[in-house]
């Protein structure tokens, strides 16, 4: 889930049929079975047995938001927790995603330089390298308001989008196991795919559910994702410090000449959760208590070298 307050989708369960360890259908709701003993059957969707049939509480809505893309670099965001609490809770929904060396790339300027020098081996592209800082680098924050009244995208605008993606997967999927035999490749794939993100548009008014951060097709490019989910403190201070241990990790990698991380960091605010076995159930201390809860994922191709040295790391900080 993501979004302001809102619950994870386990708490949603209204009715679940499973399939028990005699292989007899059973039936559990809140109504025959109560809240409570629910809480517990919801687990988080699927860890209860053999899930066969759910029944969840949808409630239909034609909610109409304002979508905003924004890039701005991981030192006036991630790095500083004022601001990013700032950015975080004057939107009713915010999630953000970094590709790692997306500010190696060449400037105006040293292209200018090299025209006019005509020696384009005077490119800085090995000292850009070499002296990278995440700190530099830019984050997506994706962020989504209400905007009654507003005039929605056509659906045609989701069938392009939806055969973008398309190509995009399969070129992830391909790409995917150069980068696992030759991980020096990698700063370059994640600035383009940095440098492609910032085509799409920086404001778009949809429907609600299209408003989410959704790509069709992932089926295509199966990844490894290491997932961490906890309370947002107050002051954003343990936010911000999650941030800096995964990306001072990957400089320490790069340092190395080790990419163990091709994809992206991505981050969902949401609310809390009642059901028992569900992470975002760490932030709720009382049924009145309005948290945030933060789920963090690191994502790499499959294969990658050392993913599973730094993601131990990861986890040991």
């Amino acid at each position: 889930g993501v979004g302001g307050g809102c619950p994870a989708l386990c708490d949603l369960v209204e009715e679940l049929q499973v399939v028990d360890d005699k292989g007899d259908l059973v039936t559990y709701s809140k109504e025959n079975d109560g809240v409570e003993f629910m809480k517990a059957v919801s687990t988080n969707l699927g860890l209860f047995v053999f899930v066969y049939k759910m029944t969840l509480n949808v409630q239909p809505s034609e909610y109409i938001v304002e979508s905003t893309n924004e890039f701005l670099p991981i030192r006036s965001t991630l790095d500083s927790a004022a601001a990013l609490k700032a950015l975080v809770e004057s939107h009713w929904s915010t999630e953000i995603f970094w590709t790692p060396y997306n500010s190696i790339g060449l400037s105006s300027d040293d292209m200018e330089k090299a025209k006019t020098e005509k020696d384009f081996g005077t490119l800085p592209i090995k000292e850009k390298m070499a002296n990278w800082d995440p700190l530099n680098d830019d984050c997506w924050l994706k962020f989504v308001d209400f905007k009654p009244g507003g005039e929605p995208e056509k659906q045609s605008y989701y069938l392009g989008k939806s055969i973008r993606e398309f190509f995009q997967e399969n070129a992830m999927n391909w790409i995917g196991p150069l980068l696992v035999k030759k991980p020096h490749l990698t700063p370059g794939y994640c600035w383009l795919s940095n440098f492609l993100l910032k085509k799409q548009p920086s404001k778009i008014v949809q429907q609600l559910p299209h408003a989410i951060h959704y790509r069709k097709h992932v089926s295509v490019a199966p990844v490894y994702d290491m997932e961490f989910a906890f309370v947002v403190d107050d002051d954003y201070e343990n936010v911000s410090t999650a941030c800096k241990v995964v990306y001072n990790k990957i400089k320490e990698y790069k340092d190395r000449n080790k990419y163990p991380m091709n994809i992206c960091l991505g981050m969902r605010f949401m609310g809390a959760s009642d059901s028992l076995l569900c992470p975002a159930v760490v932030g709720k201390q009382s049924p009145n208590e309005k948290v945030k809860t933060l789920y963090i994922e690191i994502l790499t191709m499959p294969g990658t070298p050392d993913w599973k040295e730094f993601c131990e790391e990861i986890a040991m900080v």
